[in-house]
């Protein structure tokens, strides 16, 4: 563990997910006061169950917490009998935190650490409109919060007449648990995070995510190229002249070392020999999907990647073909394409929905919000929506002050597709058309296009995955790709990316109803309907996620845009320049 500047310890996540040495109630009932080296020390204390540390008052530090904003603020969750919360935050987006509270009677640190969550990080809504109640038991190993929802556990709870209402829908469990849980269904969770039965090793989001990594590659701190080198029982992983990052082969990715990775843009895997052990095999498989899940590109793996026992076949194919990337646009989009099949095919909480239904895993529905008084522009609106890879779509359309196309030549695809069409008054305001169409959507979550933009058949999958993995009320992409009609040029501009943000781009919206209808939904605006629905999250103390671009071109046509800038302002801006529609950048071969 870390010795902290006043001396205290800091426990760390692997600390609190050995022994739990020294973590052990003085029958005092004296107040509890724990040094945290970072935020998954406090997940880890989630797990602790009932009863450990009991006491009215508790002192929680983390030694080193970043803000996913400058000056966001998170909100304790409830807490019975809470008499008094201080909460000092670093001066900065990073430094110390600490949290004290005082409660009228006695509860355990777990129960506390769990209202102390959404305070350090963000979360949204949950995706589905009826989920089983999952509960980690104390003697679940601490890779368990990898296959959660929500970036935290909830200890199994007892109910007085189990014979009337289970206490618990699911309980996760350790190998070694002997104890009797009132749970329709308890789940075994091996050592590393997998459900009982799964193949591959699972993703933790929460950590294994591209958040923050640089936007550039060029500028004052470009990306780096690394390479993967093995020494004892260790990686190291050289970047250029930088320090190196030590990585355990065995355990999961830390946030740590995710946080040193945000400017190794390559990894070379040349170097790394094939495991000699099928627990070797099955380590190098978690550590591959996670390093994949970060967004560096991984290349050169080709004498490996076949080897990682359990590792996705898409993914150990798409590091075995990938080359080290030298353009912009090329690394984008080698990133984007090996991190959206690591985190689908080994995201923990996909994996254990897979262990719940015994099949596919539950994926929310997402409708697609269509406001248009261009009926001729619909039926190649659907066709992009049916070219998406996402299982579950469908589109609510609106026509504002037009009346709707005549649908009798389209293909039957086309018209399945459509859930629920309104034809509204010309005086409607924009606001109020989306409004309209939001009560209609199938939901949970709902996702505002354009019909004049580009979409790439990857792109609603795309944004689910920054939905789970930031935990953003609002997520969306960038015009960070612009079809400049005039020119006949598509243009990519340097933006701020795959961070937390105040805007995305109107036609690029995902956001869960809930998650609407919790700040008043939309405004009844004629215009600027987006900003005034993300004025509304942020104001509420709510983030808003922006993707990486790959995947959406916004396109200038000259026929009128709310957003007034001419066509210079794009091309003075570019990073990199095409002739006619680029479909690399929407994530298709050219």
């Amino acid at each position: 563990m870390d010795k902290h500047t006043d001396g205290a310890k800091a426990w760390s996540v692997a600390d609190l997910g050995a022994t739990l040495t020294g973590l052990v109630d003085d029958g005092t009932g004296a107040a509890v006061s724990l040094v945290l080296a970072d935020v998954d020390a406090v997940r880890a204390l989630t797990m602790l169950g009932a009863g450990r540390l009991v006491s009215t008052r508790h002192t929680l530090v983390v030694a080193r917490y970043r803000a996913p904003l400058a000056r966001w603020r998170g909100r304790v969750g409830h807490l019975v009998g809470l008499l008094d919360l201080d909460v000092r935050w670093p001066e900065k987006r990073t430094g110390r935190l600490s949290v004290e509270i005082r409660l009228d009677a006695p509860s355990d640190i777990a129960t506390v650490a769990a209202a102390v969550m959404p305070l350090l990080l963000p979360s949204n809504s949950t995706e589905h409109v009826g989920s089983p109640l999952v509960a980690v038991a104390p003697g679940a190993p601490a890779a368990s919060l990898a296959l959660l929802e929500l970036p935290w556990a909830v200890p199994p709870q007892h109910e007085k007449d189990p014979a009337v209402l289970e206490g618990n829908d699911v309980v996760l469990i350790g190998a070694h648990d002997t104890d009797v849980h009132e749970a329709a269904r308890t789940i075994v969770v091996e050592r590393d995070g997998r459900p009982e039965g799964a193949l591959r090793p699972v993703v933790d989001l929460a950590v294994h995510n591209p958040i923050r990594r640089q936007a550039k590659i060029g500028g004052a701190t470009p990306w780096r190229a690394g390479r993967l080198v093995e020494s004892d029982d260790s990686w190291r992983i050289v970047a250029d002249e930088q320090a190196e990052i030590v990585v355990d082969p065995a355990r999961p990715l830390t946030r740590t070392v995710v946080e040193k990775l945000r400017l190794v843009a390559w990894l070379d895997l040349g170097a790394l020999a094939p495991p000699a052990t099928s627990e070797d095999a099955r380590a190098l498989a978690g550590r591959l999907a996670e390093l994949a899940a970060t967004g560096v590109v991984l290349h050169g793996g080709a004498g490996v990647a076949g080897t990682a026992d359990g590792l996705a076949p898409e993914l150990a194919q798409r590091i075995a073909r990938t080359r080290a990337p030298r353009t912009g646009l090329e690394t984008f989009r080698a990133a984007v394409d090996q991190r959206r099949v690591a985190m689908r095919e080994h995201a923990g909480r996909f994996a254990l929905s897979s262990a719940l239904t015994g099949g596919a895993p539950e994926l929310p529905n997402v409708t697609v919000l269509l406001v248009t008084n261009r009926p001729n522009l619909v039926e190649q609106f659907l066709e992009r929506v049916a070219a998406q890879t996402y299982p579950h779509l469908d589109v609510v359309v609106v026509m504002h002050g037009v009346q709707s196309p005549d649908t009798s030549a389209w293909e039957p695809r086309l018209r399945d597709l459509v859930s629920a069409t309104l034809e509204l008054d010309p005086s409607t305001s924009f606001g109020d058309a989306l409004a309209r169409a939001t009560a209609r959507a199938d939901g949970p979550l709902v996702l505002k296009m354009d019909d004049d933009d580009l979409y790439g058949p990857e792109f609603v999958w795309d944004l689910v995955l920054a939905r789970a993995f930031s935990g953003a009320q609002v997520v969306g992409k960038q015009a960070e790709h612009v079809y400049l009609e005039q020119y006949d040029v598509t243009v990519r501009r340097g933006f701020g990316v795959e961070d937390y943000s105040e805007q995305v781009a109107g036609g690029t919206m995902l956001a869960s109803v809930a998650d609407i209808m919790a700040v008043g939904g939309w405004r009844g605006v004629p215009r600027s309907v987006d900003r005034a629905l993300m004025q509304r999250v942020v104001k509420a103390g709510g983030l808003t996620y922006v993707d990486r671009g790959v995947g959406f071109v916004y396109v200038r046509h000259g026929r009128g845009h709310t957003w007034n800038a001419d066509a210079s302002h794009f091309l003075r801006n570019a990073e990199e320049q095409w002739h006619g529609v680029h479909l690399p950048a929407l994530g298709i071969e050219g």
